[in-house]
């Protein structure tokens, strides 16, 4: 069984290689549709996720943001260092 892992709603496609990737530390939760989500629907579908992989034409604003607090009320980023066969800092 695999330990929990933090829900990540993904707007848009993406390579195979980039969604193996997140799957494998992330539950994902994907737009596989033709269009793109309406700003009610990427607030109701970001609910109680931890964290949001968007494009720049998604609507993300302070009720998209307020759509999932964190328990805490404060979220750090979700960023994580490159591993260590990585030779640049911009590649992971």
């Amino acid at each position: 069984m695999r330990p929990t892992t933090p829900a990540v709603l993904v707007t848009r496609r993406m390579p195979s290689a980039v969604l193996s990737r997140l799957d494998a530390v992330c539950d994902i939760d994907l737009h596989t549709g033709p269009n793109g989500l309406s700003h009610e629907a990427l607030c109701a579908r970001v609910l109680g996720k931890k964290g949001l992989i968007c494009v720049f034409t998604d609507r993300v604003d302070a009720a998209t943001i307020a759509s999932s607090p964190c328990e805490t009320g404060a979220c750090p980023p979700m960023v994580r260092p490159p591993p260590p066969s990585c030779r640049s800092t911009s590649c992971c």
